[in-house]
């Protein structure tokens, strides 16, 4: 028997959390230097009147042109802050976002991203559909109930493909898909509600930013940029506390490898 393939490794559950919080919380340096993208992110919106911000109002987006310019833009500088803050950890290089191995990186990250989001929502759209044509439109609740399960149930099972994001960042060719789920075994629990918990703080701080929006709904233009700037911050805090993660879940499961 191979012990490499068949010895199974637990991630350290809580600590590992802790010490993604707490990197992003301290390194207070290298958090600002990330956050200068977003804020960069921000000039669009302010020329085009805050598209981004039909995101908070009970409305919700009409899929404008400028919000979808918004979008992508937002993408890539998420990209470009996400590989920075993961290199910054595993690799302790400096900020980097204009050499041609950053554009490199990001590139190869969004197609991935493009891939793993087609390989979740597929089946998810597919099984809508089966339960569209089975059950009535009285029984919405049911079906959103019956989506949900088999959802989470796929996503825990493909989280180990966030190893290979990891290693998309820091240029690990080792670091393949079949590779990532190799070294996870047994920790797919783990790393998929760990990356939940991580988004936590961020999206409670959206629902308030949220509430606070509609219920005082900004007319002017230096309100409405104080409430970009807060959406975009609160943003890149979540990419950067998943990036934490990302990359303290790289460092346990190569170093465990590599000490085999």
């Amino acid at each position: 028997m191979n012990n490499k393939n068949s010895e199974i490794v637990s991630l350290p559950f809580i600590e590992t959390i802790r010490r993604s919080f707490l990197y992003t919380v301290f390194n207070w340096e290298l958090l600002a230097k990330i956050m200068i993208v977003g804020l960069i992110s921000l000039v669009p919106e302010f020329i085009n009147g805050f598209p981004s911000l039909c995101s908070l109002s009970a409305e919700g987006c009409q899929g404008s042109s400028q919000q979808t310019l918004f979008n992508f833009l937002l993408l890539v500088a998420s990209v470009a802050a996400l590989i920075n803050y993961s290199r910054s950890i595993i690799l302790k290089t400096p900020v980097d976002f204009v050499s041609w191995s950053f554009w490199r990186r990001s590139i190869k990250y969004i197609f991935a991203s493009i891939g793993l989001t087609f390989v979740i929502i597929t089946p998810f759209l597919l099984l809508a559909g089966m339960y569209a044509a089975v059950f009535s439109a009285e029984s919405e609740a049911l079906i959103y109930l019956l989506l949900i399960v088999p959802l989470i149930a796929w996503m825990v099972w493909l989280s180990p493909v966030f190893l290979y994001f990891a290693g998309i960042t820091v240029d690990d060719k080792k670091m393949t898909i079949k590779e990532a789920f190799r070294l996870c075994k047994g920790n797919r629990n783990k790393i998929f509600w760990g990356q939940s918990l991580m988004m936590l703080p961020c999206a409670i701080g959206v629902l308030v930013l949220t509430l606070v929006y509609q219920i005082f709904t900004p007319e002017i233009y230096i309100s409405k940029m104080i409430y970009a700037i807060l959406l975009v911050t609160v943003s890149f805090l979540d990419t950067c506390f998943k990036a934490s993660f990302f990359a303290h879940i790289y460092q346990f499961f190569t170093f465990y490898n590599k000490s085999k």
